[in-house]
């Protein structure tokens, strides 16, 4: 959230933009495509002596973004939709925090010392 946060520093868009926008020469935004996103990573990551920049790909985006819209409390089942999978693959990029694994844990002791 903090990266895409600083991108809206550096690129200020209207928020009736898409997510990952550029200026069009008519000076209006337009979505970015996948494959224009990483091409654009590989060249800044390249500029900055990254080893081997053609290694990254669009996976990490994938997961951050199903995180994120987990962590904002946003429906599986437009997760799921939005990822675009036909199964319940999406909730192995989910990354849970160690706070709410703790909570969990809680919750399960609670519920077995009133049923004991």
């Amino acid at each position: 959230m903090a990266t895409h946060l600083r991108m809206i520093s550096f690129y200020p868009a209207p928020p009736s933009a898409p997510a990952f926008t550029c200026s069009s020469h008519r000076g209006n935004f337009v979505s970015v495509h996948k494959s224009e996103l990483i091409q654009f990573l590989r060249a800044k990551l390249a500029l900055a002596g990254v080893s081997f920049p053609h290694f990254y790909r669009g996976h990490s985006f994938q997961r951050g973004a199903t995180s994120f819209a987990f962590h904002c409390g946003v429906p599986g089942e437009l997760i799921q939709i939005f990822g675009d999978w036909v199964s319940d693959a999406y909730k192995t990029y989910l990354e849970i925090s160690l706070p709410a694994k703790v909570q969990v844990a809680e919750q399960m002791k609670i519920r077995l010392l009133q049923n004991a």
